[in-house]
This record gives structure tokens, sequence and C-alpha cells, in this order.
């Protein structure tokens, strides 16, 4: 019989039982695909992560990230909770200062900055590619329908319903409230033709009504992935983030940031932070950032 030991974090949250839960097994050797997508349906989180040795001499660790149906490439909230652990481990080295660790996963290496304070780390901040925007999607008709709201609550004044990629594509929605935003259920038939067309199977609605600043209230759905609504999604931050500066709904500086509320709804708040760098109107870096705090640790056998 063989053991590993996991441990089980709450991302972008500081307290308990908020934020998007995690499941990392830090010692992964030995366990093979099927085995870590078996485990992943067994923690039922909407992501599990392994990590072992790095393949890459650029990279400290390879990670790989599993839904509770398949893998995938890259991932936010993965990586910042696997991060934390790792650091909190004494990993990376001395528990003081910033430290930057550089994880390889599916899409690259990808450096990750852990600040300590006290000798415990505190907040953990990764980079994410440079955004990608992919196309609007101007069937209003079909969005309406995708999310179970009428037309008019979809705020299209704003932007166009976009697809946006900062290492995953998300299918970006501006809605006009917050009650809107509570209200969207999806439709998963419609879902499945969506997908095919806009090849992301992941939509992002937001708002901004209500909100102060640089400052927004989103959902994110992945149901084709396993993950009915995903409590905070890092991933798609970096999304947003871009997406806002792209339709000058934020006031820009050279260093923007944007705050991101999360997971309300499902009673899971979160709060994710993003910085975004500019030269000239372009968007030339992106950072997603927040707090963990540990929930519980375990061992499984099989």
């Amino acid at each position: 019989m063989r053991e590993y030991r996991f441990v089980q974090v709450d991302v972008f949250t500081r307290e308990i039982f908020g934020g998007n839960p995690l499941a990392v097994y830090p010692n992964a050797e030995g366990l093979n695909r099927e085995e870590m997508q078996g485990i992943a349906r067994e923690m039922n989180l909407s992501e599990t992560t392994f990590v072992f040795p790095p393949k890459s001499s650029e990279a400290d660790f390879t990670v790989r990230i599993f839904t509770p149906q398949r893998e995938i490439p890259f991932a936010g909230h993965p990586v910042i909770g696997t991060c934390f652990v790792l650091s909190d481990q004494g990993r990376i080295g001395p528990k003081e200062g910033k430290r930057v660790m550089r994880l390889e996963l599916g899409l690259g290496v990808f450096p990750v900055e852990v600040a300590f304070l006290g000798g415990e780390p505190v907040v953990v901040k990764m980079e994410q590619r440079s955004p990608e925007f992919l196309g609007a999607y101007a069937e209003v008709e079909l969005l309406s329908r995708l999310l179970s709201l009428p037309v008019e609550k979809l705020d299209l004044l704003k932007g166009p319903a976009e697809v946006v990629s900062t290492g995953l594509p998300f299918l970006i929605i501006p809605l006009t409230s917050q009650r809107a935003l509570s209200q969207a259920k999806i439709n998963p038939s419609i879902l499945e033709t969506v997908a095919q067309e806009l090849d992301t199977s992941m939509v992002a609605p937001f708002t901004m009504e209500g909100m102060g600043g640089n400052r927004i209230r989103a959902r994110v759905f992945a149901p084709l992935a396993g993950v009915p609504e995903d409590p905070a999604t890092g991933s798609a931050a970096g999304c947003f983030g871009s997406y806002l500066v792209k339709h000058g709904l934020i006031k820009e500086q050279p260093l923007t940031t944007v705050e991101i509320e999360q997971g309300m709804d499902i009673h899971r708040p979160s709060l994710i932070h993003v910085e975004l760098a500019l030269r000239e109107g372009t968007i030339e870096r992106v950072w997603v950032s927040g707090n963990v705090v540990r929930i519980l640790e375990g061992t499984i056998h099989f």
C-alpha cells in the first residue's frame, strides 16, 4: 500500500471556509496520470495539484493540475495555493522577505513571488502571460440564453462579450447589475454550442454596478470541466483586468490595479488582486495575487 500526504488550503481569502479550496500533493513522485486523475475525482475540488522535481533547468518544481474531469495546463488559484504550501514547508529557502520560485506547468515556466511576514507566507503573486484578445461574440440572443437572463441584463454598451486569455481563454460578459449577476444560471445545451464556436467552455460574467474604483464582482462557470461554479479564478482574473483596460472601463496608470470579488453567490467570498503594467496603452505584463489559509492535512492510502 502506498501513502501520499496532502495539504488543503483556501486560496484568495484571509478566512477559512472562504476562497477557493485546493488540495496539494507536495511529493507526488510515483503517481501516474490515471492515479492523479482518480485522486482529483476523489478530492472533488475545482483543482488538485501534484508536485514533482523539475524537468527544466529553469524551474524549481514541476506542477500538474487536475480538475475532477481532466488535466489542465495552467490555472491561477492552483499555482498560488501550491506555492503557499511549498513555501510554508520551507522548500524555497528561509521564510523571510520576498522569495521567488519558478513552476513548470503545461504552458511553460512561470515565476511566482512569495512575501513572508513573521516567518509565515502572507501574499503569493504569480505572473501570467500578456493578454490575447481572441474575438468578440455578437450572438446576443445566444448569450442571454447561455446565462438564462433577459437580453437587457447584458451590459454590452460597456464592451462586447469577448474571449480573453492570459493562459486560459474565458468568455468575458459584462452585466448590468449585481442582481443580474446573482441570477445568472448556465444553460448546458447552449454552453455546448457556444463552446464549439469559441473553443472555450469557461464563462465569466461580471458587473461594475455598486463597486467603487477599479473593483468588479464576477462569477466563473466551467461545468464542462467538472466545475459548475468556481469560487475564485486566478486564471480569469488576469483576463478580467485586461478586458477592463482594453475597453477603457477603469482608470489607467503605468501600473494599474484591479480588485475582483468572486464566490459570494456560493458562500465562498474571495478577493483577487490584479496588477497590469502598461506602456503607451499596451498591456505588457500581468500579475495576480492573493492570500491563502491552511485548512487541513491528510494522507491518502491506496
